[in-house]
């Protein structure tokens, strides 16, 4: 799923990813979207390493989808040439500028609608959203969720009756 969204003024596109533990940007792309590297003395550090690859920190003024406003905060600055090679391929050759991850996602409590691909988020002290009465009532499962120490989800599975974890990741 892309998502249109606002980085600092400027129009960019960034996937939906509930397998990415952390939001990105591609950093090729940061100068033109006013976002630059923040330096040694942030309080966010100036590298930030993400499931074994290091990653340069940047600071965004605004970030926007629609009516949610996220405000504003650190993000790690992709280089295509890392060695992500999954991420590489999938940013390149989508041509989108970023990753909104699990941090924003679980931050803002999202509810995904893959079928519909639509995202919700949960904005202050608005009124308790009645998900799970409507899922029952469409017949969906619930299936509980597990966040991981690196922020990726997984669900509890059973594989030719082995039990096991799977990756939940839109």
């Amino acid at each position: 799923m892309v998502m249109d969204v606002v980085v600092n003024g400027h129009r960019a596109r960034f996937f939906v990813d509930t397998g990415a533990g952390y939001s990105i940007l591609d950093a090729g792309r940061a100068r033109s979207l006013g976002v630059s590297p923040v330096g040694a003395d942030s309080p966010y550090g100036e590298f930030a390493n993400l499931n074994g690859v290091r990653y340069r920190v940047g600071y965004l003024n605004s970030l926007r989808a629609g009516a949610m406003d996220f405000g504003s905060g650190p993000i790690a600055l992709f280089q295509p040439a890392s060695e992500d090679a999954a991420l590489n391929a999938r940013i390149n050759g989508e041509d989108e500028d970023g990753i909104i991850g699990a941090d924003i996602l679980t931050r803002y409590k999202a509810v995904i609608n893959c079928y519909t691909k639509t995202v919700f988020f949960k904005t202050g002290s608005s009124e308790q959203l009645h998900i799970a009465r409507f899922a029952a009532s469409q017949s969906f499962k619930r299936v509980p969720l597990r966040e991981e120490v690196s922020r990726a989800f997984t669900v509890p599975a059973s594989i030719n009756g082995h039990p096991c974890r799977l990756l939940l990741d839109t």
